[in-house]
C-alpha cells in the first residue's frame, strides 16, 4: 500500500502544478485584494507570507496536505483497488480544474482546514482542533459551517458553542484589525445571479444535473458510508450551496472548495461496507471470547 499511496501521491503533485502555475502568473494586485472588505477575513496566507513567492509556496504545501488527509480517508472508508486509485486521481484532477477556474490563493487552503478538521473531530482530537480551526478562520469565514458538524459528531453543544465563540471573536478581531479597509462587508448577489442564471438557462441545467448526479451517487453509497461522513457533506454542501446563491458569481464553481474532496470520494469511490467490517469484528470478537472460554475450561480444576 506504501508504493500505492506513494505513486497516488506523486500524479496528485503534478497536477498540483497546474493550479500553482495559475497562480503565479497573476498580477501583484491580486495578491492584495484581502486588504480590501469583505476579503478581508481571507487574510491568513498574505499575513504568513508577505509576497507572492511565500504564498505560492505555502499553497504548494496545502496541496499537499490535501492529498495526504485524502489518502487517509482513502484508506479508512474506501476499498484499496486499482478502480479507486484511478477515480481517486480523477477527483484531485476535477478539484483543481474547478479550483482552476476561479483562481484564489485560499480555496485549496480551505479544503485541506475542512477536511483535516474533520479527521480531528472524527478522531475526537478536539484541543489540537483549537489552533487548526482558529487558522481555518482566518483563512475564510466559510469555516463557521464547521460549528453545526462539530455539534452533530460530538453531541456536545458546549463544544460547539466554544467553537462558535472562536470563530466570532477572530471575526471581530480581523474586522477590527481592518477597520479602515475599503469595501463592504458582504455583497448580496442574489437577484443579479437569478438574471445572469435565468439567461444562461442551458449552462444552468447542466450544472443543476450534475450536481444532482453527484448528490445521488452519494445517496446511493451512502448505506456504505460511515455516518460522519454523511453528516459532513449533508451539512456543508447546502450551507455552502446558499453561499453560492447569494453571495457568489455564476459558474463559480471554487465556492464548493470544502465540500469537494469528501463529496466527489463518496460519490464516484467504492466505500468499504461498514456494517460489514462491523459484523467482521464482532464476529472476530465471539470467536476469540469462546476461545478463551474453552481455553479456561480445558485446565484441570
Amino acid at each position: 500500500m506504501i508504493g500505492r499511496k506513494t505513486f497516488i501521491f506523486a500524479i496528485c503533485s503534478i497536477l498540483s502544478f497546474q493550479y500553482i502555475g495559475v497562480l503565479s502568473n497573476l498580477p501583484i494586485e491580486y495578491w492584495l485584494h484581502y486588504t480590501q472588505k469583505p476579503f478581508i477575513c481571507r487574510c491568513l496566507l498574505p499575513l504568513l507570507a508577505h509576497d507572492a513567492i511565500g504564498i505560492l509556496v505555502l499553497v504548494s504545501l496545502f496541496c499537499s496536505g490535501l492529498i495526504l488527509a485524502m489518502l487517509y480517508l482513502y484508506e479508512k472508508y474506501w476499498i484499496q483497488s486499482l478502480r479507486n486509485d484511478a477515480a481517486f486521481i480523477i477527483i484531485y484532477f476535477l478539484i483543481t480544474l474547478f479550483l482552476t477556474a476561479f483562481s484564489n490563493y485560499y480555496d485549496f487552503p480551505s479544503a485541506f482546514f475542512f477536511l483535516i478538521l474533520f479527521i480531528l473531530f472524527e478522531n475526537k482530537k478536539y484541543l489540537i482542533s483549537i489552533p487548526v480551526f482558529i487558522l481555518a478562520c482566518l483563512n475564510r469565514e466559510t469555516t463557521i459551517f464547521l460549528v453545526p458538524v462539530l455539534l452533530v459528531m460530538s453531541r456536545k453543544f458546549s463544544l460547539a458553542v466554544l467553537f462558535a465563540a472562536i470563530f466570532f471573536a477572530v471575526r471581530h478581531s480581523v474586522v477590527y484589525a481592518f477597520r479602515d479597509a475599503s469595501g463592504e462587508l458582504s455583497y448580496i448577489n442574489l437577484p443579479a445571479n437569478f438574471a445572469i442564471h435565468a439567461r444562461n438557462y442551458l449552462t444552468t441545467i447542466v450544472m443543476v444535473l450534475v450536481g444532482l448526479g453527484l448528490v445521488v451517487l452519494v445517496i446511493v453509497n451512502s448505506r456504505y458510508l460511515p455516518v460522519n461522513v454523511l453528516i459532513f457533506i449533508g451539512t456543508v454542501l447546502p450551507a455552502l450551496l446558499a453561499v453560492y446563491i447569494v453571495f457568489g458569481c455564476p459558474a463559480e464553481i471554487r465556492v464548493f472548495a470544502e465540500a469537494m474532496p469528501l463529496w466527489f470520494m463518496s460519490a464516484l469511490m467504492k466505500p468499504k461496507d461498514q456494517r460489514v467490517a462491523s459484523v467482521g469484528f464482532h464476529k472476530h470478537s465471539l470467536r476469540k471470547l469462546q476461545s478463551e472460554n474453552k481455553t479456561i475450561h480445558s485446565y484441570p480444576q
